[in-house]
């Protein structure tokens, strides 16, 4: 299930607007090309060994309350 969730995000996230490539990757230190695959590697990751909840999740992409933990994860710390 892990890799088709994976797959899924990468292939979604693909087809994002470059600008938003661009953002996700300075925000990862990435490159706008890598930035699908390490966000989502990253993202997939920790809601399979429990460091990132659903309602965690929800609220970065809302932009509302406390995004600290989501912006670590995708970080990489």
């Amino acid at each position: 299930m892990y890799k088709k969730v994976l797959t899924e995000c990468i292939r979604h996230s693909e087809q994002s607007p470059l600008s938003s490539k661009q953002e996700a990757g300075k925000i990862m230190n990435v490159s706008a090309a890598a930035a699908p695959r390490v966000w989502c590697g990253r993202t997939v990751r920790a809601f399979a060994n429990g460091r990132l909840t659903y309602a965690e999740m929800k609220r970065a992409h809302l932009g509302t309350g406390d995004r600290s933990v989501f912006i670590k994860i995708v970080q990489g710390r």
